[in-house]
């Protein structure tokens, strides 16, 4: 996690916890300028950030790697430009994980992991060593990425982002044609590793390779979208490799904002929840008026709706999200129609996306309150 420059001791009392303004110490007005003030007075203090890529490297997946190992110097060159000055060369790491399958589905490899490294030609290297090949069934050795993911060797002052890249489901959910039907071999749950990632401040995305994902299986993008909430993060749709890099870009900014967020405002949130005085919504709406008083802005990635949801949909989303293992999620889901790819994207057209700095939503603030609550350091 990163450490501001300006400790959270040398915040004004007053706007240090959220729980001393319900107490009537200060008039709201007073307590709103003197946020802003320190705001427009606070200067962040420079990023570092890691991310790695979990790489689908079955056969259906050559073009997105392909464009991986093209534009990764253009990633880099982003977020340096993007950051202002805050995040420099060599404390920008990305990382590759690339996974394939379990035998007897996949005899070549289960997950290859290739260390972190400062260098884009090198990513780019990582990216280009392998051929894309095999698969066997539908669902992939996700499960064991994520494992990996989670115990990589993390800078732990950085903001800490996964980006999973892949056309397919992990082993156990419910598909048909799963070779492995009660999970992962190796006994790896993706829900107990989303909540250890999360108390890690492991962001996680999916980029899901639409429209294969949403019209060849029909609990995945449920699945997807409750795992990557557990850990703060979204799942983005694309049709074609072409947006990627806007993509990457996108979730990596999202993430670095959050993290400082979260860096400064950690210790009054878990100040406040201690207390009792304030439960986390409660925290989370003071803490986003507050912000928005001070006219805080956020990045923020939007992309058009490729899929249409549907109400069971949801409601299997939130039992992913809930569920603290598969066992117990798996007791929980129920039949829903697959999710339904807009007419217009089922060639294989990406939707539009737009990236920008905006004013800071409450959605935004209440991911970075229960980041700070759980994470362990």
């Amino acid at each position: 996690m990163m450490v501001p420059i300006v400790s959270t001791l040398a915040i004004p009392d007053q706007i240090r916890s959220t729980s001393t303004r319900i107490k009537g110490m200060l008039p709201v007005a007073h307590i709103n300028a003197t946020f802003s003030s320190f705001y427009c007075r606070w200067k962040r203090p420079r990023n570092a950030l890691d991310v790695l890529f979990l790489q689908d490297f079955t056969g259906s997946q050559g073009s997105y790697i392909d464009q991986s190992r093209r534009e990764i110097n253009e990633v880099c060159n982003s977020l340096l430009r993007l950051n202002e000055g805050e995040l420099v060369a060599e404390d920008l790491r990305f990382g590759l994980i690339a996974f394939r399958d379990h035998p007897p589905q996949d005899k070549t490899f289960v997950s290859k992991i290739f260390d972190f490294t400062s260098d884009a030609s090198i990513m780019a290297s990582y990216l280009g060593s392998l051929t894309v090949e095999g698969g066997g069934d539908g669902p992939e050795a996700q499960c064991d990425a994520l494992f990996d993911a989670l115990h990589s060797p993390w800078n732990e002052r950085a903001t800490k982002v996964a980006v999973l890249v892949t056309d397919a489901p992990p082993h156990g959910l419910g598909e048909s044609d799963d070779g492995f039907p009660d999970g992962c071999p190796c006994g790896h749950d993706p829900l107990q590793i989303a909540d250890g990632m999360l108390s890690s401040g492991i962001t996680l995305y999916v980029i899901a390779c639409e429209p294969t994902l949403s019209t060849s299986y029909q609990h995945a993008r449920h699945f997807y979208e409750g795992l990557t909430r557990k850990t703060g993060g979204q799942v983005y749709n694309l049709g074609n490799p072409s947006g990627l890099t806007d993509v990457i870009v996108g979730c990596l900014l999202q993430a670095t904002d959050s993290d400082t967020l979260v860096a400064r405002h950690r210790a009054a949130i878990r100040r406040d929840a201690a207390s009792g005085a304030l439960s986390p919504e409660e925290i989370a709406r003071t803490l986003h008026e507050d912000l928005s008083n001070a006219n805080v802005s956020h990045y923020g990635l939007s992309l058009d709706a490729m899929v249409e949801l549907n109400e069971e949909g949801e409601r299997n989303i939130q039992e992913w999200y809930d569920a603290t293992s598969m066992i117990a999620a798996r007791e929980n889901i129920r039949e829903a129609p697959p999710n339904r790819i807009k007419p217009e994207y089922l060639s294989g057209s990406s939707p539009a996306a737009s990236m920008g700095r905006r004013p800071i939503t409450l959605a935004q603030v209440e991911g970075i309150v229960r980041r700070s609550l759980s994470r362990r350091h």
